[in-house]
């Protein structure tokens, strides 16, 4: 009620979901989206974009393109609300299943190089969408900030704030 004027976009590459998103939630375009950038909206044309455990299963490289892509289309002085696994989850994993030889595996990863990723979902998918590169991903503050900074601009981190598990990034686009 505060912002009338407010265009909402909503866009997934699982086509059921962005069904059941149409039919059920009112006053927002969505659309169903490659895995891949580009998504099909102009430049700077959005003040804001939320993207919750999102991060957490692009590899690497895939995910630098996305940030890319978010860089592209959210306006200067635009935000990101985001979120990724970082230590915190090694923790919150380890507690839900993950093995201890795999989470020492995953902590190391993240003091050598920032990142560690395993395409888990397998031949099926997440919820259909196949994916070689959408599986399972940690990322380090460090490696966050190498990478994005200074196009973006940190306003907020908030390490295992997502339900205990996540780290929640606020991010401004330069």
């Amino acid at each position: 009620a505060a912002y009338p004027e407010t265009r909402w976009h909503g866009c997934d590459p699982n086509g059921p979901a962005i069904e059941w998103a149409a039919e059920n939630l009112p006053g927002i375009e969505f659309f169903v989206n490659d895995n891949a950038p580009p998504l099909p909206l102009a430049d700077g044309s959005l003040n804001l974009a939320y993207a919750i455990s999102i991060w957490s299963h692009f590899a690497p490289e895939l995910g630098l393109r996305w940030f890319e892509e978010m860089h592209r289309m959210i306006r200067p002085g635009g935000h990101l609300v985001c979120t990724t696994h970082g230590l915190t989850s090694v923790a919150y994993s380890a507690a839900h299943g993950r093995s201890e030889e795999q989470s020492d595996e995953i902590l190391g990863a993240l003091y050598r190089q920032g990142w560690w990723y395993a395409p888990e979902f397998g031949e099926e998918g997440d919820w259909g969408v196949v994916n070689p590169d959408w599986g399972t991903a940690f990322l380090s503050p460090e490696w966050m900030l190498t990478h994005l900074c200074p196009r973006w601009r940190v306003l907020e981190f908030a390490p295992g704030r997502n339900q205990e598990n996540q780290d929640v990034y606020v991010l401004q686009r330069v």
